[in-house]
C-alpha cells in the first residue's frame, strides 16, 4: 500500500536510533526515521496504514489531501477506490471528508477509470442561516456535475 502512495518508498520499518525504536520508511538508497520524512510521505504512511483492514471494513478519513501535491492526491484516490473494491467488486467502505475540489476531480477520475462511479456518493453539508442542509449526489451526478456544470460540492 505504502508503495502505491510513494512509489520511490520501499518499505516501512522499525529501526533503532540511539536504542530507541523509531519507524523509517526505508528507499534504495536507505532508509529515513518518519519523523524527519516530509508531510506528505508522513500523510501517505499513516494512510497507507489505515487502509491495511480487513475486507467488510469501514473506514473514516479527514482531510486526505492536506499537503499533498495534484499528482500525490491521484495516487492516494487510487489507493482509497482500490481499498473500497480491491477486485473490481466493493469490500470495504470509506467516508472521507474535504474541501478540495481538485481531490474531488481525482476521486471521480480514478471511479471513471475503474468502473466504480455506482459506488462513489458525495453528501454535502451546509450551514444556511443556522440550519444544516444536507444533499447527496450519485457517483454518476458527481462525475458529470463536476464536468459540465463544475458543481461546487464542497
Amino acid at each position: 500500500m505504502l508503495r502505491a502512495l510513494v512509489p520511490t518508498a520501499e518499505d516501512i520499518e522499525i529501526l533503532t536510533l540511539n536504542d530507541i525504536p523509531t519507524l523509517h520508511v526505508s528507499y534504495a538508497t536507505g532508509a529515513v526515521p518518519l519523523s524527519l520524512a516530509g508531510d506528505g510521505v508522513r500523510n501517505a504512511v499513516l494512510l497507507s496504514l489505515e487502509l491495511g483492514v480487513q475486507p467488510g471494513s469501514l473506514i473514516i478519513v479527514e482531510e486526505p489531501e492536506t499537503h499533498l501535491h495534484f499528482g500525490a492526491m491521484r495516487l492516494v484516490a487510487n489507493a482509497l477506490a482500490r481499498t473500497v473494491a480491491p477486485h473490481g467488486t466493493p469490500v470495504n467502505q470509506v467516508v472521507l471528508a474535504t474541501h478540495s475540489l481538485e481531490f474531488i476531480d481525482a476521486l471521480v477520475g480514478v471511479c471513471t477509470e475503474l468502473d466504480l462511479q455506482q459506488s462513489l456518493s458525495v453528501h454535502r453539508l451546509a450551514l444556511n442561516d443556522g440550519r444544516l442542509t444536507s444533499s447527496s449526489f450519485s457517483g454518476d451526478l458527481v462525475a458529470t456535475a463536476r464536468l459540465d456544470a463544475e458543481l461546487e460540492l464542497r
